[in-house]
Parts: structure tokens; sequence; C-alpha cells
């Protein structure tokens, strides 16, 4: 993916990148190639790796790529309802399950007990900030699941709905997030399309990003 090289550049020109993580180069270079981006998402230990973006329409992004052409894989996008700051309680990133194994298809490697028992941690970087997270939950569910839920009424409702969403884990992780967390959920349509695979991460950790 050509993005892909173009974050490739930057990062082997900058001499102090970070062994995980991307650089507030790096966050520069992307928001002058396109406006819309807010932050890089990558998983160690996967093929994810990539530039997120947001605007005020869901649709928009699902068949467009981060340059801005027409591309059936679309890019990685944050849920329009959601903080772009990443402080809201539940950040929703979406991204395609693609047959070349590229965009958000690693997330269904979740779904195996030592996979994510070796891999969990999550890392977002944006504004000069790193958000490091580990996944607590991954689970198969239907569209109009719960898990999509951007807003909470109470403390109380956030974290019966947190709870729930750790026991719908197909896997046990050793995460257990609470009222006081702030969590992401990451989705990718998972077998015919009909259903998602679902993982969210709570927030142990915020660093400088260089």
């Amino acid at each position: 993916m050509e993005i892909r090289k173009q974050a490739q550049t930057v990062t082997e020109e900058v001499p102090d990148v970070l062994a995980e993580g991307m650089t507030c180069t790096l966050d520069d270079t992307m928001r002058n190639i396109n406006s819309d981006y807010i932050g890089w998402i990558e998983i160690p230990g996967t093929g994810i790796s990539y530039p997120v973006v947001q605007t005020d329409d869901n649709e928009e992004y699902l068949k467009k790529d981060f340059d801005g052409r027409n591309y059936a894989g679309g890019a990685i996008f944050m849920d329009c309802r959601c903080r772009p700051d990443m402080q809201g309680r539940n950040t929703l990133i979406y991204g395609h399950c693609m047959r070349d194994g590229s965009m958000f298809t690693d997330l269904g490697r979740f779904l195996e007990k030592e996979f994510l028992r070796n891999t969990g941690t999550v890392i977002i970087t944006m504004n000069g900030r790193r958000y490091v997270y580990r996944v607590f939950s991954a689970y198969v569910a239907a569209p109009e699941s719960n898990c999509f839920k951007a807003e909470f009424t109470s403390d109380y409702d956030y974290e019966r709905w947190l709870l729930d969403q750790k026991d719908r884990s197909v896997t046990e992780s050793g995460v257990y997030p609470d009222r006081s967390d702030r969590i992401i959920t990451l989705v990718t349509c998972y077998g015919d399309g009909s259903k998602r695979c679902v993982v969210q991460a709570a927030l142990v950790r915020t660093e400088e990003a260089d």
C-alpha cells in the first residue's frame, strides 16, 4: 500500500524513532497528505499499521483510501460520534477485512486463545502522544450489537456495559477494565460479512511520542 511506503520513508529519516508507535514527524506528514488524518494505529505482531481518519460521515471512507482514491479496502476510520482526542469512554475504529490480509483482517486472529495471550497491545499515536492499550475482549457480534455504543448515561451504565463486553470474549486476556478506564473498540467484517469481529482494549498508559 502506497501510504505505508510513504510512512516508512518518513520514519527512516527520523533518527530517534521508537520501536513502538510513530513520531510527531509522521503525524505532521500524514496530516499534510490528508487533513482528515487524526492518528496512526498499529498492533505489534500483526500487519496492522495504518493512518486513521475521521469525518462527520461514517460512509465516506468505506471505499475511499487515505489518498482519496476509490479503493475497495477503504481506509481505517474512527466513528464520527467519537471524540477525535481519544478522551471518550469508548472510541470505535473500523476497517475492512480483506482477502489479501490487509487493513483490519488480522483482528480475527484475536479470536484464537494463544494469539491473544501473546499479542495484546494496541498503540495509537496522535498529536505527539502515544496511547497504549491492552486487549481485554475479542468476539463475533451482530451489526446491531450494543458494542457500538459511544455514549453512556452514567458511570453505572458504562460499568455494566464493560462487564457485558468482557463476558462476550471468546478468550481470556487477564485485563479487567472498570468505569475509570477509557477503551477502544476495533471492528471489521467476519465470515460472509453479516457479522463483525470485535476487539476491545483498555488504555493502560499514555506517553510522549518522541
